[in-house]
């Protein structure tokens, strides 16, 4: 009975554990905040460090964004070097073609349509919106113009995928 019992406690959590969706390296989207916090601390020095395609980007804790549960839904991952000011507009170019590169590589898509280096052109106000192969989770690749006429802010998101993210990616209240 106590094997059983054992067995079907494994096979829980084991279930558990691969629906859980990885956002980067060990942590994982569904996350609580402490739990999220704990394995950013254990190595915080690769959470700093996080290398996307060729590019170095930033994960801080308070780069979580948590849904009304308190679990993990989405991170933002912000350009290495490029903090304050922001990053020049032809590494940001730079940016998005090895993004590009990265999503096709690994199976991305947008709009259900595969990516290839060709159908981008920069823009220094603009998302681009990468899906994954199995639609669990998202890249959303944002500038943002800096003060500064020739840099700009870069901002890798990512997150659990849903229509609502497609959705707010087009939609704009500014028309």
């Amino acid at each position: 009975m106590f094997k059983n019992v054992m067995l079907v406690a494994a096979i829980a959590v084991s279930s558990l554990v691969s629906a859980q969706v990885k956002a980067y390296k060990d942590i994982y989207f569904g996350m609580s905040k402490s739990e999220a916090k704990s394995v950013f601390k254990k190595d915080k020095e690769a959470y700093t460090n996080a290398q996307i395609g060729s590019y170095l980007y930033r994960i801080y804790t308070q780069n979580f964004v948590y849904d009304e549960k308190g679990e993990v839904f989405q991170i933002a991952l912000t350009a290495k070097g490029g903090g304050l000011y922001g990053i020049l507009e032809s590494e940001a170019m730079d940016r998005l073609r090895d993004l590009v590169r990265f999503a096709n590589a690994n199976g991305y898509t947008t709009d259900g349509v595969s990516v290839g280096a060709s159908e981008f052109e920069f823009n220094k106000n603009a998302e681009y919106l990468f899906i994954s192969p199995k639609k669990d989770k998202f890249m959303k690749l944002v500038f943002v113009p800096s003060p500064s006429s020739d840099l700009v802010y870069c901002t890798l998101w990512t997150g659990l995928y849903d229509e609502k993210v497609v959705e707010a990616s087009y939609k704009s209240s500014d028309f």
